[in-house]
């Protein structure tokens, strides 16, 4: 008795009023990131879900819907549907009297504002009655669509509004064409799809050319579209123009955020090696405190400078570390036992150690203070005294001492950075942006989804970052550190929005202050969505992955 009744309600074009809304409040699980469902669990390939044949799947009673005549393509509309769209038609174009009788009184700026779901009130309108069957069906489909395509959190609610102004011509391209439905290459999804994609990284007050563009081609449908979807082509081709010319400008300003931070990596990367190549040094080494800051601040600068500008493989490093190397010697207690040796090398280790200040710029005071310094302690091991010990240079632990050691260190490698860069050893370098005084200490590191979700973005993805204060900023990831693995995103302009290690961006995600911009296209989405709603409302078992 049931299925006979369903069928007959199928065959008058009967449908539940079911709208997105009330299934979300059921607790209708969202899509998931990174792929798309259809009923079957499978991927869609080149043919989208199609929503007639998931109804039937998912809704029992709907077995009879072949029987309604379901045929792709093209339809002729029969006498009741042509008035029908006649009625669309002025309703499309802002018609007030056609807006009210279709709508019940509804204010035609209202139609306009395009945050209104339409298709529900025309399902009910008396303009409406007598279209039964198919046609029926589809406005109830469309409408279920748009409550989706007007909540989606994936584009901005700016963005959502103008897709919402193509209700009234989506509806209508739905009525005469049935392949809209199944069919992702249909110009008017891929017309919708494509305005939703480019919203979704769309911050519409820093990228008002693009919505500017996107209003202009919306407009045009409700001025031009009649019956004929070829519109659809001719609009999509004129936005794909201008977005590959907006991409070619983006382009050269996301080299150079590249080139930037490509920098960047290559200077921490030679910070690393030169602590490393200090440190080891001095692990072990008994050497008087101003020894040893001098290494620290004065003679790392240097390094710096000969590794960014001639390599770690050139003449010039290897120089610069021999120097060190002798300066260590020099003051151990075995230079103590070659005075001979001691007194040989001395005239040339001073002279490598002022070219190495005039290299950095070391202010004269504190160049003239450690040479003197170090000539006197030279002087006590060549006439055979002790050398003080690590323990009697008390001034290099006092706190005073410290403070200003930091200082000295922060001046000379602003100043040496800022060197590197306007001889353009170093590109585009932020000096306040990097670190100078070490990087901090890294935490725990930790494995989980996140960390997988991280590894497995791709140039080209969208995610929004939102920070502490709970302003939102939507970026594509357009660069992968071959050398580092860290993360480039820039906005649509090209221009550097953020830079994340792996572990991060890992963690932005784990505390919800990042998340993947969803990429199944807006109209799959929507079906998805809808689908999975249904086949909840219906009480059939799970299956949609």
């Amino acid at each position: 008795l049931y299925r006979a009744l369903n069928a007959w309600l199928v065959q008058e074009g009967v449908l539940p009023q079911l709208t997105l809304t009330q299934l979300r409040r059921e607790g209708m699980p969202g899509p998931r990131p990174g792929g798309t469902c259809t009923p079957g669990g499978t991927a869609a390939e080149d043919q989208g879900v199609d929503l007639f044949a998931a109804l039937r799947e998912a809704v029992p009673g709907l077995e009879g819907l072949p029987a309604l005549g379901l045929q792709g393509g093209m339809v002729s509309p029969a006498p009741v549907q042509e008035r029908f769209l006649q009625g669309l038609d002025r309703v499309q174009h802002g018609d007030p009297e056609a807006v009210g009788h279709a709508l019940g009184g509804m204010e035609p700026g209202v139609v306009a504002a395009g945050t209104v779901n339409l298709i529900h009130g025309i399902r009910t309108s008396a303009r409406a009655q007598g279209v039964t069957g198919m046609d029926a069906l589809v406005i109830d489909m469309m409408a279920m669509l748009f409550d989706y395509i007007l909540d989606d959190d994936e584009i901005p609610p700016a963005l959502r509004a103008l897709l919402g102004r193509l209700q009234i011509p989506l509806l209508k391209v739905a009525m005469l064409d049935r392949e809209f439905f199944s069919r992702k290459s249909h110009p008017a999804r891929r017309f919708l799809d494509r305005l939703a994609d480019e919203a979704a990284g769309c911050d519409p007050e820093a990228d008002r050319e693009l919505v500017a563009v996107m209003e202009r081609l919306v407009q045009r449908v409700l001025d031009e579209f009649e019956q004929d979807v070829s519109l659809f082509e001719t609009l999509l081709e004129a936005f794909e123009a201008y977005l590959a010319e907006e991409e070619a400008q983006a382009a050269y300003r996301v080299e150079q955020s590249a080139r930037v931070l490509q920098g960047k990596e290559r200077l921490q990367l030679a910070r690393e090696r030169i602590d490393h190549e200090i440190q080891t040094r001095l692990v072990d080494a008994r050497v008087p405190g101003f020894i040893a800051e001098f290494l620290r601040v004065s003679w790392k600068n240097l390094l710096l400078v000969v590794y960014v500008k001639e390599g770690e493989e050139s003449l010039a490093w290897n120089r610069a570390l021999n120097t060190m190397d002798q300066l260590l010697w020099s003051v151990s207690e075995e230079a103590a036992g070659q005075r001979d040796r001691l007194l040989k090398l001395l005239p040339n280790l001073v002279a490598s150690l002022r070219e190495g200040m005039q290299t950095i710029v070391m202010p004269e005071d504190r160049a003239g203070e450690f040479l003197d310094r170090l000539a006197a302690l030279h002087a006590t091991l060549v006439t055979g005294q002790t050398p003080p010990g690590p323990a009697q240079e008390e001034e290099a632990d006092a706190p005073a001492a410290a403070e200003e050691a930091l200082e000295e260190d922060r001046e000379l490698t602003v100043a040496t950075l800022t060197r590197l860069v306007e001889e353009e050893a170093l590109e585009g370098i932020d000096i306040e942006e990097i670190t100078l005084g070490g990087e901090e200490a890294a935490g725990e590191v930790v494995e989980d989804e996140y960390v997988e979700m991280a590894r497995r973005l791709e140039v080209g993805q969208w995610i929004e970052f939102r920070n502490e204060e709970g302003e939102v900023q939507r970026a594509k990831l357009t660069w992968i550190s071959p050398v580092t693995g860290n993360y480039l995103f820039t906005n649509r302009q090209g221009l550097k929005a953020a830079d994340k290690t792996l572990h991060g961006l890992a963690a932005e995600f784990r505390r919800g202050q990042a998340r993947l911009i969803d990429e199944v296209p807006l109209f799959e989405r929507a079906v998805n969505r809808l689908v999975e709603g249904l086949r909840k409302q219906a009480g059939a078992a799970p299956g949609v992955s």
